[in-house]
């Protein structure tokens, strides 16, 4: 699994990079065989004001079963990081299952 970590409208401290790396192979470590490149965005959405929305975003490609993305919101960078990590795991789960109980199907003849 390669993995990218990438600020956007502002920059990374060296914690919160070293943070969102630990997250996603915590999250994701079981997985690392199916994945091929995972990248997480970070945008500050307000840029230089420093509003109150952060916003991570995190793309992952599933072998064999395309590539799956989700977003999060948050004040902080640091929770919208591990809310989106959670979710990532969830939905990378479920995207290999679903590949899984499709081969496991078996094929209908068309009529």
């Amino acid at each position: 699994m390669r993995m990218y970590v990438r600020a956007v409208n502002f920059q990374m401290s060296e914690a919160l990079g070293d943070h969102a790396e630990r997250r996603l192979h915590a999250a994701l470590d079981r997985y690392e065989s199916r994945l091929g490149t995972v990248s997480l965005r970070l945008t500050d959405d307000h840029g230089p004001r420093h509003g109150t929305t952060m916003h991570c975003c995190i793309e992952a490609a599933v072998r064999g079963a395309g590539s799956v993305l989700v977003e999060q919101d948050a004040p902080d960078l640091f929770e919208a990081i591990d809310r989106a990590a959670g979710r990532m795991k969830r939905t990378v789960r479920r995207a290999i299952n679903r590949r899984r109980h499709a081969q496991m199907r078996p094929s209908r003849a068309l009529a």
